[in-house]
């Protein structure tokens, strides 16, 4: 048997939480965290690697720096290769945030309207309904009436992208479920077409545009856009049990082969951090875009979906992130900005392991009453 507890990392001090006065995490904040978060989280994080209900790492920080930090399980259970601080996991979802940041970028330029029909920026898309009824904003909320590319062809060709192009051919020809704008509905398809306007309103590839305009400039040097499978030990191979079975699978073929606009990169906890804080710095786009695009704008159960961002309300802390999930992957982020702290939890496992582990550690930080899957 694996142990399931391989590192544990963390501030000691005494005292108990108070939440913080001020908008800033005080170094007296930063100790009470650390205390608290020790004999909070630990044992309940400790309890689920044990039941193997939770592998993966978990990191929070105060204005970037880590009051605590975990990693459970293994990174690849045939190698034995532990999960530590610098794995490298499948974010699912969570870069949704990134490519409505490269949007924000070109909103800045004054070169993408959020609010124009997509067919500006893609004129000679095949889809006249998309084109003409669909605007920009529409694509960052959910609300356009497109689907999934996640076919039965996407599936069984799983195709090695060099483009975000190269999956228009999946969704193109769908027909849009209701009027754009009438109400939500999770679609990874928008997110691919607006990879698709990154690349063609910056005459840049999208993943050289993300690489230079996102990765690096936030100082993410883990975090990468992959194509599966890889033999690097650094990333986590994902444990997916399917449905009805006990069996636990590798997960390379169940997940896509090539990262997307719409999700698959990978990064380190440490890279979701110094996106927290280049966000927040106006270090990707100002302060002013930020604020706009963190906003929540549509009713997603009980919280709100902004412009590729998810934003709610933890004990009265403003919390703004996403989560990401597929077979043999969960992963959360949320940042309370006007705290300066930031909480990523990480899994190579099926969900809801991160969407628990968040929920205990959003509880530990702000008092809110946990809210587990």
């Amino acid at each position: 048997m694996l142990s399931p507890l391989l590192s544990v990392s963390l501030l000691m001090a005494g005292g108990t939480l108070v939440p913080p006065a001020a908008p800033a995490c005080s170094d007296s904040l930063a100790s009470r965290l650390a205390s608290h978060l020790s004999a909070q989280l630990t044992p309940e994080l400790k309890r689920s690697a044990d039941e193997r209900r939770f592998s993966g790492v978990v990191l929070i920080t105060c204005e970037g720096r880590a009051i605590y930090s975990a990693a459970y399980g293994m990174a690849n259970r045939t190698k034995g290769v532990p999960n530590t601080m610098d794995t490298r996991f499948n974010l699912g979802s969570i870069n949704k945030m990134w490519t409505a940041i490269a949007i924000a970028q070109l909103v800045e330029r004054q070169q993408v309207d959020v609010n124009a029909p997509v067919g500006r920026y893609l004129p000679d898309l095949p889809n006249r309904a998309v084109r003409e009824q669909v605007l920009v904003k529409h694509l960052l909320t959910h609300t356009s009436g497109l689907g999934s590319y996640f076919t039965r062809g996407y599936l069984e060709d799983r195709p090695a992208l060099t483009k975000a192009a190269d999956l228009q051919r999946f969704f193109v020809d769908d027909s849009l479920a209701f009027s754009p704008g009438a109400r939500f509905a999770y679609s990874n398809a928008g997110f691919a077409l607006l990879g698709m306007i990154v690349e063609r309103v910056s005459g840049t590839n999208y993943y050289e545009y993300m690489k230079r305009n996102v990765i690096e400039r936030a100082g993410m040097a883990g975090a990468a856009f992959l194509t599966l499978p890889t033999d690097d030990t650094r990333i986590a191979m994902g444990y997916a049990t399917p449905p009805g079975t006990s069996d636990t699978l590798e997960n390379m073929n169940m997940v896509e082969r090539t990262s997307s606009p719409a999700g698959g990169a990978f990064a380190t906890a440490k890279d979701l951090v110094a996106f927290g804080r280049a966000l927040w710095s106006g270090t990707l786009v100002n302060r002013a875009l930020v604020d706009e695009f963190t906003a929540g704008k549509v009713s997603m159960g009980g919280l709100k979906y902004a412009y590729g961002f998810g934003e709610g309300s933890a004990n009265g802390w403003r919390e703004v992130g996403h989560n990401g999930g597929a077979p043999g992957v969960s992963a959360d982020f949320k940042s309370f900005p006007e705290q300066g702290i930031e909480i990523v939890v990480l899994a190579n496992v099926d969900a809801p392991a991160a969407d628990n582990a968040m929920s205990l550690a959003v509880s530990a930080v702000t008092g809110a009453p946990q809210r587990r899957r």
